[in-house]
């Protein structure tokens, strides 16, 4: 199965957090595809570099080929799918809008945490 992971399970995956200790078998297993989105790279960019996060985008990128995830690019169909999503005023975050809608047009499951990602026609695992 083609998984996509939200930024957060990335993070908590490349910090061996014990939240994502569940549904680590997911990215484990050799079957699966994994997938992390240049958009969650721009997104913890942006939260390094405000002082949010800690993080080199070098190390992020060669753990990230270490584990054999592939990246997804941005796409105007990823763009074009964001729009067709449900908005609900209560979570307006456009990474995650974005990440969701990336998990719909490419037929992925969306392996995230985030309570809000259950109300999205994604199909999730979390």
């Amino acid at each position: 199965m083609s998984l996509l992971l939200d930024t957060h399970v990335l993070l908590w995956f490349v910090t061996n957090d014990p939240r994502l200790r569940s549904r680590l078998h997911h990215i484990t297993d050799p079957e699966n595809d994994i997938f992390v989105s240049t958009v969650s790279l721009f997104e913890i960019l942006i939260k390094a570099r405000t002082g949010k996060l800690r993080s080199t985008m070098n190390e992020l990128l060669a753990e990230i080929d270490l584990q054999g995830f592939r990246l997804l690019p941005l796409t105007e169909r990823h763009v074009v799918a964001m729009e067709t999503l449900p908005v609900h005023a209560d979570h307006k975050d456009p990474f995650d809008h974005q990440l969701i809608a990336q998990a719909i047009a490419e037929d992925m499951f969306f392996l995230s945490f985030d309570r809000h990602a259950g109300r999205y026609p994604v199909k999730l695992l979390g």
